[in-house]
C-alpha cells in the first residue's frame, strides 16, 4: 500500500497491517508549487529519519523518483522524465550535482 510523504499520513498503521508500506519519497514541489527539487537530498534525509523512525525496514520500501518539472516562466510545471530533465539542465547550462 502507497503512503504519501506527509506527517499526518499513517506509515505506520499500514506498515503494521499490509504486507509493506511504499512511502512516496518525493513531492517536496510538484506542477503548482513553486519551482525546486521533487526530493532534495536534504529534505530526504529529514522525511526518512522523521517518518521510518521505530519502523520495521523490511516493511517498508521507499519510492523515488525519476522525474523532474520543466516550470516555464509564470506557468505550472510540467512532468519531464530523467533524460529531458538532464537536456533541459544541459541547455540551461545548470550544474548537474548528485548527492
Amino acid at each position: 500500500m502507497t503512503v504519501a510523504p506527509g506527517p499526518e499520513e499513517p506509515l505506520k498503521a499500514v506498515a503494521g497491517a499490509a504486507d509493506a508500506a511504499v512511502l512516496m519519497a518525493y513531492d517536496e514541489c510538484w506542477a503548482t508549487s513553486n519551482a525546486g527539487p521533487v526530493a532534495g537530498a536534504d529534505w530526504l534525509r529529514r522525511l526518512l529519519s522523521d517518518r521510518l523512525a521505530g519502523l520495521d525496514p523490511g516493511r517498508v520500501v521507499i519510492a523515488l523518483a525519476a522525474y523532474g518539472y520543466d516550470w516555464p516562466d509564470g506557468k505550472p510545471g510540467r512532468p519531464i522524465g530523467a533524460p529531458e530533465a538532464m537536456a533541459l539542465a544541459a541547455r540551461m547550462k545548470a550544474p548537474l550535482i548528485r548527492d
